[in-house]
């Protein structure tokens, strides 16, 4: 038989949240993507521990879009960056991708605009 098994809940916002996207950066750290509804729904990024004892604790809280957010998509490229993908519904509708850094000062960067101006869902993965 197959059965899963869970761990404590450890909440990273504790305000309204939308359009959850996670990945794992390495084997201790991921990183999860999100829209704040707690603050006008702008798109942040945050960068979560595992400890040894499967204890998750969280860095700060990044905007990667200080504007309404809407479907948030991670996907790690490496153990140190990841893309994030998003409607940026502030700025167009436009679809949105930014790469991604893990370090002390710099959490994201390096935005490029997609040509479709009307986008509806964005996804994000690795194949």
């Amino acid at each position: 038989t197959n059965i899963i098994g869970y761990g404590n809940e450890y909440p990273f916002n504790e305000a309204v949240t939308y359009d959850i996207s996670c990945a794992a950066l390495d084997n201790t750290h991921f990183v999860v993507g999100f829209s704040d509804g707690g603050d006008n729904e702008y798109g942040k990024c945050m960068i979560g521990t595992i400890s040894d004892t499967n204890i998750i604790g969280y860095g700060n809280e990044y905007p990667f879009n200080e504007a309404v957010t809407y479907y948030v998509s991670c996907a790690a490229l490496d153990a140190t960056h990841f893309v994030v993908g998003y409607e940026d519904v502030g700025g167009d509708n436009y679809g949105i991708a930014m790469i991604g850094t893990r370090s002390e000062y710099i959490p994201v960067g390096l935005e490029n605009k997609s040509a479709n101006m009307g986008s509806k869902m964005v996804a994000a993965g690795l194949i």
